[in-house]
């Protein structure tokens, strides 16, 4: 019984400690931009290191505060996302995770350039966990490189054309092979990645994955890949005949690259005599039923 009691005295004074710790941490508000910064930071670390969600049902006012707050986020989340050497990875994903969900500013340029490092530290630190397994004999898993094959769809959902450019490209090395996200369910995120935001710059490599996928047995997600870049290809050529149709002032252009001749409907006959020729016989036939009710009224 003293046991028992001295064992939870430990636990509850354990989350009591954790709550104080996590008081002190408040909410970044200074006007000040190096403190807002430094704020900022304390706010992701201490969450990401205790475990304690920043957005969720619990905390839609903490989530609205961070939407709408007008201040420069972004240029801490970024320094946080691209060290996590230095911040540690929980924190870095957490700091990404603000931008894409809360901030939605996943998209620009400093983020996704500070995502890409996050994603390749991910791939080799679970590379390197990989490579001390095998010199020990043993197995490597799934769960071994759980954080890449999470981490991929976290990637995606930031619905950068860029990110997801890196994305199929790393699906196509041979690093890859070692941690098989392809696998897993990351061929199916790739496929809905590239059917919502895919465009031309994706084709080159997305068809050597569509072999890749082959290859290793999953055909039913290559179809799928090869059917989202067939609509990529039929969409870019389309825009490009509008492109010269809008060129060549609304008229499509011939193979000479100049305007096609204008139709001719009536035996070779340009439309815009049939249209004169038309608009004559309608003012003729005006001027006959205009004499013809006049010569009725001149005989009543």
């Amino acid at each position: 019984m003293k046991a028992f009691l001295i064992t939870l005295y430990i636990f509850l004074n354990s989350i009591f400690l954790q709550s104080l710790s996590f008081a002190r941490v408040e909410f970044p508000t200074s006007e000040d931009p190096v403190k807002f910064g430094q704020e900022i930071e304390d706010f992701i670390v201490v969450h990401a290191e205790q475990g304690i969600p920043i957005d969720g049902p619990e905390n839609r006012k903490q989530e609205a505060a961070i939407a709408q707050d007008p201040k420069d986020w972004e240029t801490t989340l970024a320094r946080i996302i691209g060290n996590p050497d230095k911040y540690g990875s929980s924190a870095s994903r957490t700091a990404l995770g603000v931008a894409a969900r809360l901030r939605k500013t996943a998209g620009r340029p400093e983020i996704v350039d500070a995502s890409k490092v996050l994603f390749f530290h991910e791939v080799r630190s679970s590379l390197d966990k990989i490579q001390e397994i095998k010199s020990k004999g043993g197995k490597p898993g799934y769960m071994d490189a759980i954080h890449v094959h999470g981490f991929v769809h976290r990637m995606l959902d930031v619905g950068s054309d860029q990110i997801l450019q890196m994305v199929i490209e790393y699906a196509n090395s041979e690093s890859e092979d070692e941690i098989g996200i392809l696998n897993e369910d990351a061929p199916g995120a790739i496929a809905s990645a590239l059917r919502q935001y895919g465009s031309a710059m994706h084709l080159e490599e997305s068809r050597k994955l569509v072999n890749k996928l082959h290859e290793i047995g999953r055909g039913d997600f290559a179809d799928d890949i090869r059917r989202t870049l067939n609509r990529i290809e039929r969409d870019n050529e389309n825009e490009g005949t509008r492109k010269d149709i809008r060129k060549n002032g609304g008229s499509a252009a011939g193979s000479d690259g100049k305007a096609a001749p204008e139709a001719k409907p009536w035996g070779g006959i340009p439309s815009v005599w049939v249209a004169a020729l038309i608009g004559t016989l309608v003012i003729l036939a005006g001027g006959a039923g205009w004499i013809l009710l006049r010569s009725k009224a001149d005989g009543r």
